[in-house]
């Protein structure tokens, strides 16, 4: 059967309610005990296990498999009029306890699993001794009311006139059914179950159906009265089925029906919170009225003598566990506001002072109008460590920073504080001298420059510190903390363990800084960048090899900015990227379009820097700018920095080798002033190495140098690796290099850097 028929579950109630009020008339139009009696008992069975088969698609695992349990168990119950029907074509049906009765037993003991799987699962909802407490006291009510009005009343007649085997499966049906009505309880009153609208109220109803039927079948087996398939009693088994059946479908949280019934409720019910106080004292009532309206029969009422007493004992237990709960939750929220307070002032790591209680002070201390200090402190390469040993090793490395700088403080003019990360702040109040100041930012470095043991590691951590003085270096907290960062950006650029102190100057800097940055973002919308080109010469017959590509800022009207200047500013900014791959599209269009007016064949180099690799779309960039401009890869040299292979690693080599399969030529640049080894030449597929200028410049004085130098020919030489000197100024330098065995030249001493126009003249293109 198509799944998308069940997909309407409030039609499908009014079809189940329709059927039920057609089959109780039918029940008696039609003749006793016939076929036609069986047919309409198997229909609703068979439909409601199709449809809670279909239950619950949109919800949890366990609770699909709940669905599927009460699925199969119907599905068993509508096998056994199946039998039935067997049994009736075949002449009779035997007496009770027969396999129908097994049957329909089977079907209450899935119901019965089904339930307690999903208390089990959905026990975690639960709230605990008080919850259990009270769901006793329902339970042990409800069973006394059971007991007292259903089972009592006919356990004589049940017993005398019946063998057991009837009396066992008789009695099964109800007693199962109240188990299941208690667990659907026990899953209502755990308060924080949610159901989708409609469900608990048609199992609920559904359940109730079949207690009422089967205390009805039971009264029929104590009364010695005849069970048929025409018996009225059936109208109700199938009400209890069918109910049963449609809360499946209501389970499912359909978008279908939402979409049909845009007013009904699908956020799922909750148990009002009154039903959470009131069943204990609900219970005590009710015993209380019974006792009342049958007092004069109370002493044959035990039952109900010895259920109030145990409500009672329990209800008074759970007055105790009431209190207690509500003095915990004082206590609780007496320490979650202790700890928001705390919080709201000092860090929860390292349990300093935060930056807005810093900052607080330092109003205060512009209020009282008397001279500061504050010290920014700077942990360096935490973020290494962080990456290294993770981010619990950073952690304790702040823990036992604070526990150092905290040591400091053995009077009261200190205050220390993090301001977040791996800064921290001190502030120095009290009118200290500049000779007292450094005396506590030495004592600061001192204090961090000894090995964090931390477990089997131990780690060295550096300080920084930036210093300004009040009201000096800014008229208030924030300027005072900007002209701290300024003098701290300067101490980490002097090197590790240093501090310095603000200067005007520095404010300076930092603004021409930012005005540069401004003016760089926009140099390449007003196409104020252009490109250079330092002709490579090879040494043996000084023929134009290649080129490398260099840029160029001329803003409008305004002398030419040294790439000294804006190229560290672009890497820091990240405005490498946009620019570095204006540089390569440029290059390969000048190329192609040299190479249209008869350049020979030659190597175009273009630096990369390493923020470009790191971009994760960067090879499929540069692919698509060389199939653009139609250039040939294998005429393309991509230059890389050494402090690449620190910084990138793996992910970089894979980079590069897809370039290079795309024909692309890679060299390292400045090779020698960094951390470059054999290993990761081979590991980049390095095709060239490109001498440092450094090693060039003393080259005809300086025999350590020239030693360098030989040395990094020879190992070229063994890995059969282009050599390139840079920076070659003199007819000394070239004639040494020459030599040597250097492969090509770059430098002054053959030509400067030159304008597209100029290199089209060296190249011997014409104009």
């Amino acid at each position: 059967m198509p799944v998308s028929i069940f997909r309407n579950p409030r039609a499908w109630l009014l079809a189940s309610i329709a059927f039920m009020l057609i089959q109780l008339p039918l029940l008696y139009v039609l003749p006793e005990g016939s076929l036609a009696h069986i047919a309409l008992n198997m229909f609703a069975p068979g439909l409601a296990s199709l449809m809670l088969l279909q239950g619950g698609r949109a919800e949890a695992p366990h609770r699909k498999v709940f669905w599927r349990l009460l699925g199969i168990g119907t599905a068993i119950y509508a096998s056994a009029w199946l039998v039935r029907l067997l049994y009736r074509l075949a002449g009779g049906v035997p007496s009770s306890p027969n396999p129908i009765d097994i049957l329909w037993n089977i079907q209450g003991l899935l119901y019965i699993v089904a339930f307690c799987y999903l208390l089990v699962k959905e026990w975690h909802y639960a709230r605990g001794t008080r919850f259990l407490l009270d769901c006793s006291i329902v339970i042990l009510l409800l069973g006394t009311f059971v007991w007292e009005f259903v089972l009592e009343p006919h356990i004589d007649t049940l017993l005398a006139g019946q063998p057991w085997p009837v009396i066992i499966v008789s009695a099964f049906y109800p007693v199962a059914d109240f188990l299941m009505i208690c667990i659907l309880l026990l899953v209502l009153y755990s308060q924080r179950i949610r159901f989708p609208a409609g469900t608990l109220a048609l199992l609920g109803l559904g359940l109730a159906c079949f207690w009422a039927a089967d205390c009805y079948y039971l009264s029929m087996i104590v009364n010695q009265q005849n069970y048929s398939a025409g018996s009225p009693v059936n109208a109700v088994y199938s009400a209890a089925l069918l109910f049963i059946g449609v809360s499946g479908l209501y389970a499912r949280g359909d978008s279908v029906a939402e979409q049909a019934y845009p007013g009904a409720r699908t956020e799922g019910i909750a148990v009002d919170k009154w039903l959470l106080i009131l069943p204990p004292y609900a219970s005590i009532f009710a015993l209380a009225i019974i006792v009342l309206f049958k007092r004069e029969r109370l002493h044959e009422m035990e039952e109900l003598l010895v259920v109030g007493s145990l409500i009672a004992v329990l209800t008074f237990i759970r007055q105790i566990l009431v209190i207690l709960e509500n003095e915990a939750l004082i206590r609780q929220k007496e320490r979650m506001l202790a700890e928001t307070e705390f919080l709201a002032h000092y860090d929860g790591l390292s349990r300093l002072p935060n930056r807005n209680f810093f900052e607080m002070k330092l109003t205060e201390g512009y209020q009282a109008e008397r001279p500061f200090a504050i010290l920014l402190i700077d942990l360096n390469r935490f973020k290494y460590v962080n990456d290294t040993y993770g981010l619990h090793i950073g952690d304790e490395v702040i823990k036992e920073t604070a526990s150092r700088l905290e040591s400091l403080v053995d009077t009261d003019s200190l205050l220390i504080a993090r301001q977040g990360g791996d800064e921290f702040a001190v502030m120095v109040h009290g009118g200290v001298s500049n000779q007292g100041i450094e005396a506590v930012a030495k004592a600061c470095i001192y204090a961090l420059s000894a090995p964090f043991p931390l477990g089997n590691l131990e780690l060295r951590i550096t300080a920084s510190i930036g210093i300004a003085r009040a009201p000096y270096d800014g008229g208030s907290s924030s300027q005072l903390l900007r002209s701290a960062h300024m003098a701290l950006i300067k101490a980490k650029s002097r090197g590790l363990s240093q501090y310095c102190f603000y200067q005007p100057e520095m404010a300076e800097r930092t603004a021409k800084k930012m005005r540069l940055e401004q003016m760089l973002r926009q140099a390449m919308e007003k196409n104020e960048l252009l490109l250079h080109y330092q002709p490579q010469i090879c040494a043996r017959t000084q023929a134009l090899v290649g080129a490398e590509v260099l840029v160029r800022w001329q803003p409008s009207g305004q002398p030419m900015v040294s790439p000294a200047q804006f190229i560290p500013l672009a890497e820091e900014t990240g405005l490498i990227i946009p620019i570095g791959e204006w540089i390569f599209r440029r290059a390969c269009e000048q190329y192609v379009e040299w190479r249209a007016r008869g350049l020979h064949d030659m190597l175009l180099s273009v630096n990369v820097s390493p923020h470009q690799i790191e971009e994760p779309d960067f090879v499929e960039r540069f692919v698509a700018i060389i199939e653009e401009t139609g250039i040939d890869a294998s005429n393309l040299v991509l230059e890389i920095t050494e402090s690449l292979a620190i910084r990138e690693g793996e992910d970089a080599i894979l980079k590069l080798k897809a370039l290079k399969q795309r024909g692309l030529h890679i060299s390292m640049d400045d090779f020698g002033t960094g951390y470059s080894s054999l290993g990761v030449l081979k590991q980049y597929q390095v095709d060239s190495l490109k001498i440092a200028q450094p090693f060039i410049r003393d080259l005809s004085d300086d025999q350590e140098q020239r030693t360098i130098v030989n040395a990094i020919l020879a190992m070229a030489a063994s890995m059969k690796l282009k050599v390139i000197a840079e920076g070659v100024e003199t007819s000394e330098q070239y004639e040494y290099l020459h030599l040597q065995g250097c492969d090509w030249i770059q430098g002054y001493y053959f030509s400067r850097p030159l304008a597209a126009e100029d290199f089209k003249l060296f190249a011997g293109m014409g104009a």
